[in-house]
């Protein structure tokens, strides 16, 4: 018989079991430089780019949450002329001696949100729910995360709480991890699609960058607020 979550602590409790490993990049840190910010771009711009394409980050390849893992770097850069994103690898680059902040990876559990908590609940839990929400499993899919009851107040609280961006300290960027939507974007449209969201920048937002892979290349979301 599936336990069913009676209270905060074990929502809580479920939304870790659902956790994501991450890498967080920050300018303070210990270990190998994982990252650069700025700076000119550890993996050339193709000539005929544009010009006003700037280098964001570049992360090392290997940390990205793909299988099989790539190797060398990748490059994310953007043209805020436009609002377009371009993501170059080379596998064979370094970040040694690269010009730019030097970022630094520490290891990170990213729990997923009460809308993605609730659609990896199974059926009975999500009926128990949902009653105790007061709603419906079909009213509450996609509507969990800010839905007007206590407990979902709460849960929204905690898991915001967990997460960096919304940090007194918050990273520059977040490898892997769980996508939390965005006013023009469902947090699940393009896991839908079966593609992975590989990195998230903070730093110098607005705008904040995604970068996802489809399966066959990597594609940026610019996303405003």
């Amino acid at each position: 018989m599936t336990e069913l979550p009676n209270g905060l602590s074990e929502l809580v409790e479920r939304a870790r079991s659902l956790a994501r490993p991450t890498w967080l990049l920050r300018e303070a840190g210990e270990g190998p430089v994982m990252g650069i910010w700025g700076g000119e771009g550890v993996v050339a711009r193709p000539t005929e780019e544009s010009n006003s394409f700037s280098h964001w980050l570049s992360v090392r390849a290997d940390l990205l949450p793909l299988e099989p893992a790539l190797s060398g770097v990748v490059s994310l850069y953007f043209d805020e002329e436009d609002a377009r994103g371009l993501v170059l690898h080379h596998p064979a680059a370094t970040l040694s001696g690269a010009d730019g902040e030097a970022l630094y990876a520490s290891a990170r559990a990213d729990l997923p949100h009460a809308d993605a908590l609730f659609e990896h609940l199974p059926p009975a839990q999500q009926e128990h729910l949902a009653q105790t929400f007061g709603g419906t499993p079909g009213v509450l899919r996609g509507q969990a995360f800010g839905f007007p009851h206590p407990l979902a107040t709460a849960l929204d609280n905690a898991l915001v709480g967990e997460h960096p961006l919304w940090s007194d300290d918050p990273p520059a960027a977040q490898i892997g991890g769980w996508p939390w939507g965005w006013p023009d974007t469902a947090w699940n449209e393009r896991e839908g699609q079966g593609q992975t969201l590989v990195l998230w920048t903070f730093r110098d937002s607005e705008p904040w960058l995604e970068v996802w892979w489809t399966g066959q290349q990597f594609e940026v979301a610019e996303h405003i607020t």
